[in-house]
């Protein structure tokens, strides 16, 4: 699992660049998981929502995707 830790603010670039290196890593290690921890941050993220889903998701392994930390549903 690649965990990502987020902490202060960041701008859309700075953003851009943490997620871009993260993929890279995914890619490099075939790994098909990743965790953000968030609570650390400060200042909105939705002015990259539109380029995180229109480029970086796209790119983000198509096994991972699909992968959730969920309950499992009752039988």
């Amino acid at each position: 699992m690649v965990e990502a830790e987020w902490h202060g603010a960041a701008t859309q670039q700075d953003l851009r660049k943490a997620v871009v290196a993260g993929l890279e890593l995914h890619e490099r290690t075939r790994c098909a998981f990743r965790l953000n921890y968030n609570t650390g941050s400060s200042g909105p993220w939705s002015d990259s929502v539109t380029w995180l889903e229109k480029e970086w998701l796209p790119r983000f392994p198509r096994r991972a995707r699909g992968n959730r930390l969920s309950k499992p549903s009752p039988k």
